[in-house]
């Protein structure tokens, strides 16, 4: 076109073709640096959708989609991003309403308000149905208003310090009894301690502010003994007065 203009320079066809061919060059220019900056947008936003970073994907999918209205992708990654944070919030609201109940459910247990107390974990549970904690709390409660309160297995590798008492001495005895009334609640308490060399299974029943420790004492070796406050007695003695 341009060597056609040099023959005959006042044509207009020519020309006017020329300019057509400008623009159509501007245009894929133009095209090129869009579909560049629409992927440089959609790579970035991925990265940050992959990193859980969702404000920052969010905001560059919507500048990729402010470039190219037509393309689904970015729309569709939105929407995820919209479901997961309203699912993230409403996790978070859960969890809150759950923690408000459990302090205050562990609040009325420290009480000894149990009925209260094990209404609230039942209100968490149905809040958060698979957690154990208020689960393992409704069966404590359980356990302490039947009379019986189970302790958790107490691992030592030593003496444990119940054994440093001296029942001979009726003095030592007697404190130590008294001491066991003040500390353990009315009813019946199983303890389990992992000793060196031996298991020791302590009940302590607690009746009218009258403490009896009761021991079976299991030895590596295989002897299995029974005492009473510190005074060996039968096998059948032992179960007859701790069932």
């Amino acid at each position: 076109y341009n060597k056609a203009i040099a023959l005959k320079a006042n044509e207009a066809y020519p020309k006017e073709q020329i300019t057509k061919i400008n623009k159509l060059i501007a245009d894929a220019k133009a095209a090129g640096e869009l579909e560049s900056e629409y992927k440089s947008l959609i790579a970035n936003a991925d990265k940050q959708f992959g990193t859980k970073n969702y404000s920052s994907a969010k905001l560059d999918y919507n500048k990729a989609i402010a470039l190219k209205a037509n393309e689904a992708y970015p729309k569709e990654q939105i929407t995820k991003i919209d479901k997961i944070l309203a699912y993230k919030k409403s996790s978070l609201e859960k969890q809150a309403k759950y923690d408000k109940i459990i302090t205050n459910a562990n609040n009325l247990f420290a009480q000894k308000n149990y009925n209260s107390a094990k209404a609230k974990y039942q209100d968490a549970l149905a809040i958060k149905p698979k957690e154990s904690y208020p689960k393992n709390k409704i069966l404590e409660i359980q356990k302490i208003q039947s009379g019986t309160t189970i302790v958790e297995n107490t691992k030592t590798n030593d003496k444990a310090e119940f054994e440093k008492v001296d029942f001979k001495d009726k003095a030592a005895a007697t404190r130590y009894l008294s001491d066991l009334a003040k500390k353990y609640p009315a009813g019946k308490t199983v303890e389990n301690h992992d000793l060196k060399n031996k298991k020791i299974k302590r009940i302590i029943i607690n009746k009218n502010d009258v403490a009896t420790e009761y021991r079976v004492v299991t030895h590596s070796w295989g002897g299995i003994y029974y005492f009473k406050n510190g005074v060996n007695i039968s096998k059948n003695i032992f179960y007859q007065e701790t069932k």
